[in-house]
């Protein structure tokens, strides 16, 4: 579940998600595709590891199970208000990375 979670995102990011955490920071690490697309990616990046990290929690400890497209609704939703976060302070950054978000969309 995880692993489909994240290529969703991923994709959305134009990267070929990796299965290996190992693989995966490494890529995070390396990522050459221009400054906009790096910030995205690591944003959907950390999106990602966050509400699939709180799932599992949710199943673990209050046994409550989200559908995957739940799961990646929220991630999208964080992802667009972090973005907004950056409207104060440069708005030309948040509507350039909100462009690349949206144009992305499945």
């Amino acid at each position: 579940m995880s692993w489909r979670i994240w290529r969703s995102v991923a994709r959305r990011c134009n990267m070929q998600p990796l299965r290996s955490w190992d693989q995966s920071i490494n890529q995070m690490i390396s990522l050459s595709s221009g400054k906009l697309w790096r910030r995205l990616s690591l944003i959907a990046w950390q999106a990602s590891i966050y509400w699939i990290w709180s799932e599992r929690n949710g199943r673990l400890h209050r046994g409550v199970f989200k559908t995957e497209n739940s799961i990646v609704t929220s991630i999208d939703r964080q992802i667009r208000n972090r973005i907004a976060s950056y409207r104060e302070s440069n708005t030309g950054l948040a509507s350039r990375l909100l462009q690349l978000w949206l144009s992305s969309a499945p």
